[in-house]
């Protein structure tokens, strides 16, 4: 029960280990982006309208420019 304590401890205490929180923030971010992209490809499929669309690439636009500084940092490769 312990090891269980240090474990619920580790992940959750933020203020003592802050990397921890990408554990929740990650999949928040993939499964929000994702419901995004299936709501522009449906408005754009059934009524025509591609302006989420564009609003979804300007996002993606934005992203890939706003993390294009700390590529470095986070040894992405692109």
């Amino acid at each position: 029960m312990n090891k269980f304590r240090e474990a619920l401890d580790e992940l959750f205490n933020w203020k003592k280990n802050p990397k921890s929180v990408f554990i929740f923030a990650l999949p928040l971010f993939v499964v929000g982006f994702g419901l995004h992209a299936l709501y522009a490809y449906l408005q754009w499929s059934i009524n025509g309208d591609a302006v989420y669309f564009y609003i979804l690439l300007a996002g993606t636009a934005l992203l890939f420019f706003g993390l294009w500084p700390v590529r470095k940092k986070l040894h992405l490769i692109f």
